[in-house]
């Protein structure tokens, strides 16, 4: 499978065109959508939606006794507030990448416009089951909390929730921090798949899965999975997606799941566990917010999760059961700070518990240390290029000026 992930493949590119990409998927690729923006997507969606009061779009297909199956997707992406349209590329192989439209390097939005896109393929193909595209996910799970908190009922007599949101080929997701569904069903499921996959993409079992709006649900639904979609290098400039594994191997593969049929184990609130991460909305997420002040300098430009406006550190939170944050100024680092604290926590709860258990999610949470670390690097030049940009845009305004008085003082365009 090809994976593009260098920027001087990117002159391999061209615009991608209703020939190239479905017009669905493209025009959701199209719209930048942080959290708050999520509405612009409407107007791209099938009619018969229910809109509950926080945003999210639910669709109901079959009759309630066969609504056992719950998909999931959310419809926000990590750009900025001030972003508003992206420009898909694409290569000869089908490989799908964004720029903005004045041709810079851009987030494209992948995550997690692909997978709205699957849930609408299944939606025209009329597969029986609860259909949710979430508000916020970005933000923490916004939208899957408040479902979980404020109207459980929406999720009574379910019995799998299948997130179309990870990165890869071949994951069916097991633990999001804890286990979110059974070894047994992530096997059904993917033996169903694979039915219809190559040899070189044959989806398995993975527990390495961090955070989507399933792992909102475990203590409602028994089975909560997110599968791999095709993109890649999500939450930076480099992110791109398979377009043809997508149309396809996996979207053919999926129409053809038995979903009524798949193994259910896990009963719901089930862990394997004996901690808790506390680093989803669900867990606490509020409190961690509540005790930052406004900071804007990163904006919601790549990171892992991204930091959004007056919320920078939007995808981990920290409460009691790792200790509070320190005091900070306006001009302190959050982000390095807050994982500072979440790295002496986990070396305090390996002492007490002993380092076997935690020996993975060690190694794991690493792994978000270091992308974050790297991602503000990447935002600092962002602010560099940024700065260059708007220096030339002034002296082009300040030329522009000139030229709009002839020598006499008079405008020299006169209606």
């Amino acid at each position: 499978m090809n994976q593009l992930s260098k920027p001087e493949d990117r002159d391999a590119y061209v615009k991608a065109t209703s020939e190239d990409v479905d017009e669905r998927l493209l025009s959701l690729l199209s719209v930048a959508t942080a959290h708050g923006k999520e509405h612009l997507l409407i107007k791209y969606m099938p009619d018969g939606y229910y809109k509950d009061p926080i945003g999210n779009l639910w669709y109901f297909i079959g009759k309630r006794s066969e609504h056992k199956t719950m998909f999931s997707s959310h419809m926000d992406t990590v750009h900025g507030k001030l972003v508003e349209a992206v420009v898909p590329m694409i290569t000869d192989d089908g490989i799908v990448y964004g720029t903005t439209p004045t041709g810079l390097p851009s987030v494209l939005g992948a995550d997690d416009k692909v997978g709205m896109y699957i849930m609408l393929r299944l939606l025209e193909a009329k597969v029986p089951g609860v259909y949710c595209f979430h508000v916020g996910e970005e933000c923490g799970g916004i939208g899957s909390s408040w479902v979980a908190k404020e109207r459980p009922a929406l999720l009574n007599n379910i019995d799998r929730c299948i997130a179309f949101d990870r990165a890869g080929y071949t994951d069916v997701i097991t633990e999001q921090y804890d286990q979110c569904c059974s070894e047994e069903f992530a096997k059904d499921l993917a033996a169903q798949i694979n039915k219809g996959m190559p040899a070189m993409s044959l989806f398995e079992p993975d527990n390495t899965g961090v955070f989507t709006d399933s792992a909102n649900y475990t203590d409602h639904i028994a089975e909560c999975t997110n599968l791999s979609v095709g993109y890649f290098n999500q939450h930076t400039v480099n992110e791109h997606f398979d377009n043809y594994w997508l149309e396809e191997l996996f979207i053919p593969a999926i129409l053809k799941v038995e979903w009524s049929e798949l193994i259910t184990k896990r009963t719901p609130g089930d862990s394997d566990y004996g901690y808790d991460f506390n680093l989803c909305t669900k867990h606490g997420r509020k409190e961690y917010k509540d005790s930052l002040k406004p900071y804007n300098t990163y904006g919601s430009y790549g990171g892992y999760g991204g930091y959004s406006n007056n919320d920078p550190w939007s995808y981990l939170t920290v409460n009691s059961a790792w200790g509070a944050l320190p005091s900070l100024s306006p001009l302190d680092d959050y982000p390095s700070a807050g994982l500072a604290v979440i790295e002496k926590a986990l070396e305090k709860q390996i002492v007490a518990k002993g380092s076997t258990a935690f020996a993975k999610d060690t190694a794991q949470l690493m792994q978000v240390v270091q992308s974050m670390e790297a991602s503000l690097a990447t935002c600092e030049e962002k602010l560099n290029t940024q700065a260059i940009l708007i220096a030339n845009q002034r002296s082009l305004l300040g030329q522009a000026e000139e030229k709009l008085l002839d020598c006499n003082g008079k405008p020299l365009f006169v209606q």
